[in-house]
């Protein structure tokens, strides 16, 4: 497959992930605006929705999967730029194609978050106690955070393997490693945000399980 139809592919495959996690985002906006959420009496009562409880275990699931992937991402970023500063053209291209190639596993796990989140979101009114409610909804805006970093991290890794494969054909210049080294720090940057946010979801439902339990 070419270079150009490769990434059109991947383009267009995380943008359904972008579509179902903004239509997530807009209605955790709207829960923010229900009454019966933000107001209603404290109560003893613990009562979760079976819809919510089985798209919370999917979700976590895919959130896990998400987390094995990207633990790799500091690892395979270093090797790409050790390769860059050895001067090994043909060796940073084929591990950012690698990296690309693995961001398609990502992208499924994500499109399964992204998709569980929009379930569980659904349902956030109907879970008591309220605490509960509440700590569902910073893990569904945590989880819709990390799939937006998810979908950046997978924008600057395709605008990386661009920047490399137009040296692979012109040569290397000062303007073009200053655009390399920017991306992969931009990429560390990202990979870290993308692990604490995975952390923190994770943490959030745990909370969520101490309070329903």
């Amino acid at each position: 497959m070419k270079l150009k139809e490769f990434m059109v592919n991947h383009r267009k495959d995380w943008t359904l992930v972008m579509v179902t996690i903004v239509s997530t985002g807009l209605l955790v906006v709207g829960l923010n605006f229900i009454p019966s959420l933000t107001s209603r009496i404290n109560s003893a009562d613990t009562h979760v929705p079976d819809e919510f409880l089985s798209a919370r275990r999917r979700a976590g699931d895919a959130a896990n999967r998400i987390s094995e992937l990207t633990d790799t991402y500091r690892d395979s970023i270093e090797k790409i730029s050790e390769a860059e500063r050895d001067g090994n053209f043909n060796v940073g291209l084929d591990l950012i194609v690698d990296e690309v190639n693995k961001n398609e596993e990502v992208r499924r796990a994500a499109e399964d978050l992204s998709l569980e989140l929009s379930e569980m979101a659904r349902y956030i009114d109907a879970v008591d106690p309220e605490k509960a409610s509440t700590v569902a909804l910073s893990a569904v805006t945590t989880g819709i955070e990390l799939v937006q970093h998810l979908i950046s991290y997978n924008n600057t890794t395709r605008d990386l393997l661009n920047v490399l494969q137009s040296r692979f054909r012109t040569g290397d210049d000062e303007e073009t490693r200053i655009r390399i080294d920017g991306l992969i720090t931009e990429m560390n940057g990202q990979a870290d945000t993308i692990n604490n946010l995975g952390s923190e979801y994770r943490g959030l439902m745990l909370q969520f399980d101490g309070l329903t339990d």
